[in-house]
């Protein structure tokens, strides 16, 4: 209901404009409405934003959000038939990118 009491009110709003105009309300008035009608939809969008956003990061390592942006969310959630490298915890010197391969010079 609040977008569209916002929409028509702007789409009214903008048809008495005139700034050009004697009239109070055509040359003050409906501008003033236009620019709070649209300021109050911005404000509407960025706080919808942060609360969408917020929700993903509190929801993410649980796995348990339907709008998760990864597709199984956590290992148990997983189907049983797929493999995952990152599963085998047999090389744990390779998460880094570190070869594992030995120090620098020799030294003597």
């Amino acid at each position: 209901m609040f977008w569209i009491i916002n929409i028509v009110g702007v789409a009214i709003a903008l048809y008495f404009v005139d700034l050009e105009s004697n009239s109070v309300i055509q040359s003050v008035i409906s501008p003033i409405v236009v620019a709070t009608l649209s300021l109050t939809m911005i404000i509407k969008l960025f706080i919808n934003s942060k609360a969408q956003s917020a929700s993903y990061m509190s929801n993410s390592g649980n796995g348990s959000h339907s709008g998760s942006p990864f597709i199984y969310g956590s290992e148990k959630n997983k189907p049983s038939g797929d493999s995952d490298s990152s599963s085998n915890s047999s090389s744990t010197s390779s998460s880094f990118g570190d070869g594992g391969g030995g120090g620098g010079g020799g030294g003597e």
